[in-house]
């Protein structure tokens, strides 16, 4: 409590956030050298708390303070790096020694972690070199996301990490596209997507009665279906190209792994970009042919179709088992 007033006030003063961080950053590392209990009374949690505190309060308000704008020779992602730092000093040697309870080390480094972010959201809200804030930030957030799934050591391991992560960046992003101050939206998609892509192929690697509709669906629905809007709406030649080269490369590895979800989703979004790219062909086509063509086409389809009923039935139904047996 006693450090409360002063990082009430760090926002105001580069010292003060200094001198904060720095005796935080003592008081955690002297915490890994008390006992963790003395006459009943968990000094260990309480210094280490105090010195967490301290420089992750004092990095906070000092950082949101340089991105609304307050005047301020560092960038704005330096104090709350320093205090970030602090956590991790602060969970590390907690997980080594065994200090129970564990899972305060996991809460306080999934604290850290969103507490840093929050002044760089600040930034890319205000649009101060939000492009570049915002792909460095979402990409250390999946990273984040990756780490807590792919790891089974804590304080890393584990839900608080992963799911924390993953909230940051829907905020982050979510706030980026809602403020319109980052252009292209891909920045905040394809960093998000690509992260529950690769959390989910790694949970599909451990655990084989993982389906990829739940593993994989999330993350390519993310990547692929904001890009396909905007064939209508923004359709940039390099986002058509990219969009395609993914389509297909999720209908190839579904195909080929026997997945599920890469192969329908990227199938339908193959499809519909397609179309979505030869529409102007098409329109151009049904234009420059006879109504009753097109009518007589139409005709010759159903016969076809209708002669070859039973046959096109059973192919229908093999072509269903086979998705079905997918993963």
């Amino acid at each position: 409590m006693a450090v409360l007033p002063s990082v009430a006030l760090a926002g105001d003063s580069a010292l003060r956030t200094l001198l904060l961080v720095a005796t935080g950053a003592v008081l955690v590392i002297a915490g890994s050298f008390t006992p963790d209990l003395l006459r009943g009374v968990p000094i260990r949690m309480l210094v280490v708390a105090t010195g967490w505190v301290a420089a992750t309060g004092a990095a906070l308000l000092r950082g949101s303070a340089i991105a609304g704008g307050g005047d301020g020779g560092l960038p704005v992602e330096f104090w709350p790096v320093l205090a970030f730092g602090v956590g991790l000093v602060a969970v590390v040697p907690w997980v080594r020694d065994r200090v129970e309870p564990q899972r305060a080390a996991e809460a306080v480094l999934a604290a850290s972690l969103a507490l840093a972010a929050i002044p760089t959201t600040i930034a890319i809200a205000e649009g101060v070199d939000a492009d570049l804030r915002t792909a460095v930030l979402l990409v250390v957030l999946g990273g984040a996301y990756v780490l807590g799934t792919t790891t089974r050591s804590r304080p890393f391991a584990g839900a608080a990490l992963r799911w924390t992560a993953l909230a940051m960046a829907v905020v982050a992003g979510g706030l980026a596209l809602v403020m319109r101050s980052v252009d292209p939206f891909d920045l905040v998609t394809v960093p998000i997507g690509a992260a529950l892509v690769a959390a989910g192929a790694i949970r599909m690697r451990r655990s084989p009665g993982v389906g990829s509709w739940p593993a994989l669906g999330p993350g390519l629905a993310v990547l692929m279906v904001p890009a396909l809007i905007a064939d209508w709406t923004d359709p940039a030649l390099w986002r058509l190209v990219a969009l395609g080269v993914v389509a297909v490369s999720a209908v190839v590895i579904g195909a080929v792994v026997r997945l599920q979800a890469p192969l329908l989703l990227g199938g339908a979004v193959l499809l519909v970009h397609t179309v979505a790219q030869l529409w102007p062909w098409i329109t151009l086509l049904y234009e420059a042919v006879w109504w009753w063509l097109w009518l007589g086409i139409a005709g010759a389809l159903l016969i076809t179709i209708a002669a070859t009923y039973e046959r096109q039935m059973r192919l229908a139904r093999g072509v269903i088992r086979t998705i079905g047996s997918l993963r």
